[in-house]
């Protein structure tokens, strides 16, 4: 194996459901780096593997880590990153809805503003997209007065009701900071990366 190709093993081998889950705290960051500066053309055998992991974490911290993975992939290659998802499934349970139920019940848990404001564009920039497959999804959704945590929305209903959230938050007079652009180029030791772009010219996935 060449270099790159075991940098990907080692990131496979740490998403295995085998693996002790708190092993993927941090994992996030890794492979985006990965995929931007060791592997540029995503592979989608990688990204399975982040979906099941997201599929099978408990851990809100976990589910941050790696969905900051597909926030940023959304950001840069949105079409591609949401029909592979849609065209892909897990115990007969299509990977966008796996990613996006946990994403959506999540989001207000997560942590730090570098995090919380790149989460927040992704889902804009999926709300702007009126893809079909989003706009006809059901996701999980979770209102304190009712008993039933399971009850579904629309996934642009949710999507709104995520943006206003924030807008609330953000917006009170204890809360008010910069806001940083999730696009922008970041220090390393944040644990970030460029961007995750694909080759110039062709597609980021192979």
């Amino acid at each position: 194996l060449s270099t790159p190709e075991q940098i990907v093993a080692v990131c496979k081998k740490l998403l295995s459901p085998q693996t002790n889950e708190q092993s993927a705290l941090c994992l996030g960051n890794l492979i985006i780096q990965v995929i931007h500066k060791v592997q540029p053309r995503i592979d989608t055998s990688l990204l399975m593997c982040v979906v099941h992991k997201i599929y099978k974490s408990r851990m809100p911290s976990i589910v941050q880590s790696l969905v900051l993975i597909f926030a940023r992939l959304i950001q840069t290659n949105p079409t591609e990153v949401i029909q592979f998802l849609v065209e892909t499934s897990i115990e007969y349970r299509i990977c966008l809805k796996i990613v996006l139920d946990k994403w959506f019940l999540q989001q207000a848990l997560f942590r730090g503003n570098y995090t919380r404001t790149v989460t927040l564009s992704a889902i804009c920039k999926m709300f702007l997209l009126r893809d079909e497959n989003i706009e006809k999804l059901m996701v999980i959704t979770y209102n304190p007065s009712h008993s039933n945590i399971n009850s579904e929305v629309n996934a642009p209903f949710k999507m709104l009701s995520l943006m206003l959230r924030f807008l609330d938050v953000e917006t009170k007079p204890t809360n008010k900071r910069p806001i940083r652009q999730p696009l922008e180029d970041y220090d390393d030791d944040e644990g970030g990366a460029e961007g995750a772009r694909g080759p110039p010219g062709g597609s980021a996935f192979g």
